[in-house]
């Protein structure tokens, strides 16, 4: 008999407990439709809130988006990639060579020089020019790649002349190949040249970098300088590999780079080469298994700054949500009242008041997605405007989509409880008035003037900080980029990659510019082997040692480039002082050298660089000539300490990754993509010409990725200030209702208008001044705990937060706005009719 009460007891229980949870449930079910319906009896309320949060939601996804995309993101089709390693700057292949064999630190290691061109074909075929990677053949074993078709190279592609082989992507097979299984074992041409086809790599493997440079072909090291010229120079200190391994187990990040750099500086002191003088370890150690390498210490500094900012937009956006809910739940506490007084606990009314709060989250989370959508698609649109070699992802993923619905719920209760709460203490009989309202006297510390108080303060806080970034990007900008781009092409040629041999390339380059130069139209020629104008690459970066008196240093990084004689004539790009080269130069012995004045400034200052000498690839070079600094191709690095050596005959074979540039100036109304290709046909019609662009609309198209952050940062300020003066308008405009009786008041008693505006506007004034000051020290206390990026500003667009246009002019900015968001509803108040005022109480 007990066990069978003791059986009924828990059926009840259980019974009793799902009656609870249907009652609930129908209960919130009922609160969704209420809230629904009086959602939608305010259009306006609703439509503002949609938006405020839809911006401060979509901005927060997409910036979780694209940081997971490209930050957080494990290298694609690699196999257990949290113990891939890689050094931090490409090195020569000899000190990859003592990396492996000399230091013992990695249970593996490869090497390899991306991105390289290749110039792809079947036997018959047009050809196409793609970018792959040249790399040792332990490549795909160290990165644990696995391939879709056939099989990788590896250890059969060690023995010098077997490497004669490639490894096509996913897509290339695809794209160029139509998919063709058949493919493999079969030769294609690559630069001219068979090449039998080993394999396929997996759909979404691109190569140990795929954020700078994608591959769609891998060949390895031991092909030989006929299929790849760079392998020319694999001896070369100048050509330099990256590397990535995988370390052993035992040891740490700290440990081996102490261990290399004692390796490279005694290899350096044993070769002969420059020594710096630097404490600082020369080789840096960083995760290898990511798209964007990036030590987990130092995570936080790369991803705070724009977290930051995306977070004081969406703290802003919930604080003027809240202040319009606190608004809205004032002119509902006569409908409130009158259901706490028919019944309905405080409890209910909370849950209902955050119900309608969770779905204004709900709507905003939904505008969110489609703005985050909206906002990449346009970053996705920027594609073709980066170089190929380069597979940034900008999609909303599963992930994106799931913490944009945490972040609208988070909101949701966010903006909503405070609110709620506050309205449902608000006192039953004073809601049953007439007019629903309780006459009291102004609170300075308010919960509508707290959180107005919060915007204007984060406001000031984002203004500053997106100043910053705004102003130096307008300010890199603006920037003189050293030559003149008017009426001034380029075009690039690689006659090597086409098959040509060293000697008829030689003779091609040896008669092409005095054939353009014939060409009516056409008024100045130049040829460079590598370009001034170009993105920073491995093989542009060297060193040089310089003699003092007491004794030689090392010059730290710099960029030495080449070019032809005529180039900076072309170019327009003003000599400051000496002379710039001649063909006597371009000789394989010639050893005159340029400089840009940033070079010149750092190694000789206060003295006169023409006629010094510098040692540079094991041989002394005189300075020749001074030019005006170049700006390269990215519209925010600073000017960097550059070498312009000559052009010559061995260069000419061995082409750069961009091919040899043709720089053409040209009469006004010149047809150069059809003339050009024309004159260059009528020498050898199966040459390629590729890049052919006006330099100006290279400039521009570089620009607008500066005026796109522009835009980008300063719209989350403009933002910042539209939702500050919102929420001071609001509360001034709360203020004037709430005292129409004492308004009246006034007035009857004489009071003049000046003097009910100021009574009015002082209130928001006061909130005003407060959230500029506490928000100007917020904002330098912030820029000193992102520091690193400040400083990286700083150093490359010369802008700073001690600057007084920004220092004054943001707070100032946003204290004018916000005085006159006060002052429009403030000046109602001295329109009061005293007698109606004091009527309608």
């Amino acid at each position: 008999m007990h066990e069978t009460g003791h059986a009924r007891n828990s059926v009840i229980g259980r019974s009793t407990a799902a009656s609870h949870i249907r009652v609930f449930l129908a209960n919130v079910s009922q609160d969704v439709k209420y809230g629904a319906r009086m959602l939608g009896r305010t259009p306006g309320f609703t439509a503002a809130a949609f938006v405020c949060l839809s911006i401060g939601i979509g901005v927060t996804a997409a910036t979780f988006s694209q940081l997971r995309s490209g930050v957080f993101r494990e290298l694609p089709g690699s196999g257990n990639p949290g113990s891939l390693v890689r050094l931090e700057r490409p090195v020569p292949f000899s000190d990859y060579e003592d990396f492996r064999d000399r230091s013992g630190l990695f249970d593996s290691l490869a090497a390899y020089m991306a991105p390289i061109p290749a110039v792809v074909a079947r036997p018959g075929e047009q050809p196409e020019r793609v970018w792959g990677h040249v790399a040792t053949p332990d490549y795909f074993q160290v990165l644990g790649a696995k391939p879709a078709l056939g099989r990788l190279f590896g250890a059969e592609e060690r023995g010098q002349g077997a490497g004669q082989v490639a490894v096509l992507s996913h897509r290339l097979w695809r794209a160029r190949f139509g998919g063709d299984p058949s493919i493999i074992g079969r030769p294609i041409r690559v630069n001219g040249r068979p090449v039998t086809v080993l394999g396929v790599a997996s759909e979404d493997f691109l190569g140990a970098s795929p954020l700078t440079s994608a591959a769609a072909i891998w060949i390895p090291t031991t092909a030989g300088a006929a299929v790849i010229p760079e392998l020319r120079r694999l001896g070369d200190r100048r050509t330099a590999f990256d590397v990535i391994g995988r370390l052993r187990t035992d040891l740490s990040y700290s440990k081996v780079e102490e261990a290399l750099d004692l390796l490279v500086r005694r290899l350096d002191q044993a070769h002969g080469r420059p020594v710096t003088e630097s404490k600082e370890r020369l080789v840096r150690v960083l995760p290898g298994g990511r798209v964007f390498p990036l030590r987990n210490e130092d995570v936080p500094r790369a991803i705070g700054f724009p977290l930051l900012l995306v977070g004081l937009v969406l703290l802003m956006a919930c604080g003027n949500v809240a202040n319009m809910l606190v608004a809205r739940g004032a002119a509902r506490r006569r409908e409130l009242s009158v259901r706490v007084a028919l019944g309905a606990s405080r409890g209910r009314i909370v849950r209902q008041l955050l119900i309608e709060s969770l779905m204004l989250g709900v709507l905003g989370g939904a505008g969110g997605v489609a703005f985050a959508f909206t906002e990449l698609s346009f970053i996705e649109s920027l594609r073709p405007m980066m170089p190929g070699y380069i597979a940034f992802e900008t999609r909303l993923d599963w992930r994106s989509l799931v913490f944009a619905a945490v972040v609208a719920v988070g909101s949701g209760l966010l903006f909503g409880i405070v609110p709620a709460l506050q309205t449902a203490r608000a006192g039953i009989y004073a809601g049953l008035k007439r007019d629903g309202t309780q006459v009291r006297a102004p609170r300075w510390f308010s919960l509508r003037n707290v959180l107005v108080f919060q915007q204007v303060t984060a406001a000031v806080v984002l203004l500053l900080l997106t100043g910053i970034v705004v102003m130096g990007w307008h300010r890199s900008s603006a920037i003189d980029t050293g030559y003149n781009a008017a009426n001034l092409y380029t075009l690039a040629l690689d006659p090597v990659r086409d098959g040509y041999s060293a000697d008829a390339t030689l003779d091609f380059f040896d008669k092409l510019p005095h054939r353009l130069e014939r060409v009516p139209g056409i008024t100045a020629v130049g040829l460079a082997q590598t370009l001034p104008l170009a993105m920073s690459s491995g093989e542009a970066i060297m060193s040089a040692k310089v003699d003092f008196v007491e004794g030689a240093k090392s010059s730290g990084a710099i960029r030495a480039e080449r070019f032809g004689a005529g180039f900076l004539e072309a170019l327009g790009a003003r000599l400051v002082r000496g002379r710039t080269f001649v063909e006597r130069d371009q000789r394989e012995d010639s050893r005159v050298i340029i400089v840009n004045e940033t070079m010149a400034a750092k190694l000789w200052p206060g003295e006169d660089a023409l006629g010094q000498t510098l040692s540079l690839e094991r041989a002394r070079w005189q300075v020749i000539g001074v030019v005006r600094d170049l700006r390269s191709a990215l519209p925010l690095a600073p000017p960097q300490p550059s070498a312009y050596q000559p052009a010559t005959p061995s260069g000419f074979a061995t082409p750069s990754r961009h091919g040899v540039i043709v720089v053409v100036r040209v009469a006004p109304d010149f047809d150069v993509p059809t003339r050009l290709r024309r004159e260059i046909a009528a020498i050898d019609a199966n040459l390629t010409v590729f890049q052919v662009k006006r330099m100006s609309d290279e400039v521009d198209q570089l620009l607008y990725l500066a005026r796109f952050g522009t835009l980008m940062y300063g719209g989350m300020g403009m933002f910042g200030l539209i939702l500050s003066a919102v929420g001071l308008a609001g509360v001034t405009a709360y203020a004037v209702a709430r005292r129409t009786h004492e308004i009246g008041i006034r007035m009857a008693l004489g009071a003049r208008r000046a003097n009910v505006l100021w009574l009015v506007l002082r209130e928001g004034s006061a909130i005003i001044a407060a959230g500029v000051v506490v928000g100007v020290a917020v904002a330098l206390g912030l820029l000193r705990a992102v520091s690193h990026f400040a400083e990286t500003l700083a150093e490359t667009t010369r802008a700073s937060a001690s600057d007084p246009l920004l220092l004054v002019g943001a707070p100032a900015l946003l204290a004018a706005l916000a005085l006159a968001a006060c002052y429009l509803p403030a000046r109602r108040s001295t329109r009061v009719d005293p007698v109606t005022a004091l009527r309608s109480e």
